[in-house]
């Protein structure tokens, strides 16, 4: 029985090996069975579905054609793999990608460029270059799912490079490793296309995208070429959910470095646009990243994003779009048609965002140098460090501003207030450009016919405003709109306006908004302007001033001058500490104040002065040991030293023996104080910005 058993056994297998040798093979592969590239024809495949790569001719070698054609026929996941350094250029499109799970690796042939003496030895690039010599159709197109690309040198395809479309989701173009990554470039529409509501999942890797294959786009010749961007978007991704572009070096593309229209929750992170992390530049025609066309759900994070003509565009009524913790630096837009927003700019009725811990330094624009949100955006700006941005003079008024913020028309809806809190806005400038009677406004922020805007616990220092007219070196307001500006830290911006007043901290032109500005709990101190070193105001409604330390600006603490209408209200200023400016403490140019529970001393000229028809209605205000007089027209106010603890060391808080403790008008002071203490402490407010508890000397410090 065993013996009849054993010659059975030995029959079957007999008959297995004649099947294989003959020409009726099985249709059917193994999984994960990997076809060899050995030639760089483009011939086809003998016998499309026997799970053999080989061609009627060369010696029956396997082409990229032949095994693309076999892995789509074939059941199971298949892998491509290439014998040797190729250059493989098609006549015709290459077969879509059509069965999950193909693999096309070409990471083993890297080699050693020799051909660059700019660069030297070392320099290792993909040994397998798939070039459409400008033939009208893609390099890659893929309707399947779970493939992977890799390791490959995509170019001079008349369409895209990669074209992922249909159904496909869960594609990999790229990977982790060193020479994992493609290089797509050159060719004529985008590097990679990812389309359709159904291609979603898809992952965009580590490759280099509209650069040469050492990693950088700039004038200096690689093979005989000196631009490798792709002619449209280096990745563009229409409609799809959940596609992930990351850790790419994307540059001199003519158009942006990615774009996203349609799309929701797509991720850009870890990328490269426009410039590399160890300072080589290539950036893109347009945009680093355009965000447009109802695309949703976007998350910009860790990019570096820099040297395009702008860093980010969010336009087209995209929403809930998070732009944090990128490195957003050098971008220009002052030659664009919009020359707004040379760092980001969102633009567009109904177009949201946030703005979040982003690093935005030496941007370039007309308006909002840093970052632009305009007609009908809203965009909070929060936690940000916004550096040495620049706004330029431009148009036909040679007008200009913002070169940190520019808000301008944004979305106006109830309950809608746009925050800029927290942020480190510093030594940013309006530049006259060269240019013949500029107006430049707002070096830090412009806020331009706003409807409702909170600035907040910001530090603004150091930006300068240099121009013919204008203003504003820390804030500039105009127009309509309801603004409160509230616990920043406002010191040593300079305004420089030769042909009329200016204000360094904050300057309010034409301000015609129902509600009062509120101007709150700010620390100005340090400003230079030829009028109004902390604050100015020009043909403006009536502002409620309260809570502020206004001390040591150069000229005049603040400056009134001609309200909004001469039936306008009296400013209501109350309960600040105004002191040792180097002019005067106030200036007043046919206004009315109301000046309550406020301590104007030691300045250098007057505490206040009154020309036109001005006027103080005075209440419970303490002036004192002002330099040329405490008023140069009189009213009742109470003449005494206020004790502040140590004005040397800008500590403006009062000692215990203070006659400004317990002596303000409790019923017209702010609920808090400066100091954050609730008024009032003891038996009655106390006069000035702060309010003395128990344990009041930690917190006199600003």
């Amino acid at each position: 029985m065993k013996i009849r058993t054993f010659i059975l056994l030995g029959l079957l297998a007999g008959i297995l090996i004649v099947l294989r040798l003959t020409s009726v093979t099985t249709t059917f592969a193994e999984p994960s069975v990997v076809f060899l590239v050995d030639s760089d024809s483009d011939e086809g495949d003998a016998h499309v579905g026997d799970c053999m790569c080989r061609t009627n001719s060369n010696l029956g070698l396997c082409t990229l054609r032949a095994a693309i054609q076999e892995a789509n026929a074939c059941t199971g996941s298949q892998t491509i793999r290439f014998a040797g350094a190729y250059h493989i250029t098609p006549a015709s499109p290459l077969p879509t990608l059509t069965d999950n799970g193909t693999v096309i690796d070409a990471s083993n042939q890297w080699h050693l460029h020799n051909g660059t003496m700019f660069l030297g030895p070392g320099v290792y690039v993909p040994g397998v270059v798939l070039d459409g010599n400008n033939g009208a159709f893609d390099g890659f197109s893929l309707t399947a799912s779970s493939c992977v690309i890799k390791g490959l040198q995509i170019q001079n395809f008349g369409h895209y490079g990669i074209y992922i479309h249909g159904n496909a989701n869960g594609n990999q173009i790229g990977w982790t490793g060193e020479h994992d990554k493609n290089v797509i470039s050159l060719n004529k529409w985008n590097g990679i296309l990812i389309k359709g509501d159904n291609a979603t999942g898809n992952v965009v890797e580590n490759n280099y995208i509209g650069v040469n294959p050492a990693g950088f786009n700039d004038d200096t010749l690689w093979d005989g070429i000196a631009d490798w961007g792709n002619g449209w978007h280096g990745v563009s991704i229409w409609d799809g959910t959940l596609n992930v572009v990351r850790n790419n070096r994307i540059g001199g593309n003519n158009w942006s470095g990615i774009a996203i229209d349609h799309a929701g929750n797509t991720t850009v992170s870890l990328n490269e646009i426009g410039q590399s992390g160890d300072g080589k530049v290539f950036g893109n025609g347009a945009y680093g990243i355009h965000i447009g066309n109802g695309a949703r759900d976007a998350t910009i994070m860790f990019n570096l994003i820099a040297n395009n003509r702008r860093g980010i565009f969010l336009t087209g009524g995209s929403s809930d779009v998070n732009i944090a913790r990128n490195h957003i630096w050098s971008n220009d837009a002052t030659s664009l048609t919009t020359n707004i927003g040379g760092g980001i700019l969102a633009q567009g009725a109904d177009t949201r965002g946030s703005i979040d811990n982003n690093d935005i330094r030496n941007n370039k624009a007309r308006f909002g140098g840093g970052v632009a949100v305009t007609d009908g955006a809203m965009a909070n700006i929060n936690r940000n460090t916004i550096r040495a941005n620049h706004a330029v003079a431009g148009g036909v008024q040679q007008m200009g501003g913002g070169g940190g913020i520019y808000l301008h028309n944004t979305l106006d809806m109830a309950n809608q207030i746009i925050y800029i809190y927290a942020n480190q806005i510093l030594g940013n400038a309006f530049d006259n450009g060269g240019t013949a009677d500029p107006q430049g406004f707002g070096a830090g922020i412009f806020l331009d016919e706003v409807p409702e805007v909170l600035v907040w616990a910001n530090d603004i220092i150091s930006n300068t405003v240099s121009s013919e007219r204008g203003g504003g070196g820390g804030i500039a307001v105009q127009g309509a709109g309801s603004v409160e500006i509230v616990g920043n830290q406002i010191r040593e911006n300079v305004s420089e306006v030769s042909m009329q007043r200016s204000g360094a901290g904050i300057a309010l032109k034409f301000v015609s908004n129902t509600a009062p500005t509120i101007i709150s709990e700010n620390w100005l101190s340090q400003n230079r302007a030829t009028s109004g070193g902390a604050i100015y105001m020009y043909r403006s409604s009536p502002a409620s001033i309260y809570n502020n330390v206004i001390a040591r600006n150069w000229t005049n603490g603040i400056y009134l001058e001609a309200p909004a209408s001469p039936s306008a209200s009296a400013y209501q200023i109350t309960n600040n500490t105004i002191a040792y400016n180097h002019s005067n403490g106030l200036f007043l140019n046919d206004n009315a104040i109301q000046l309550v529970n406020t301590i104007v001393a030691f300045n250098r000229i007057y505490g206040v002065y009154m020309s036109g028809s001005s006027s103080v209605q005075p209440d419970a205000t303490v002036i004192w040991h002002n330099g040329n007089g405490e008023t140069n027209q009189a009213f009742t106010y109470r003449h005494v030293n206020p004790l502040f603890i140590n004005a040397g060391q800008d500590m403006y808080g009062l000692r215990p023996e203070s006659p400004c403790l317990n002596t303000a008008n409790s019923s017209r002071a702010p609920t808090h104080s400066y100091n954050g203490l609730r008024r009032p402490q003891g038996a009655g407010a106390d006069i000035g910005a702060f309010e003395m508890g128990l344990q009041f000397l930690p917190q006199t410090l600003h």
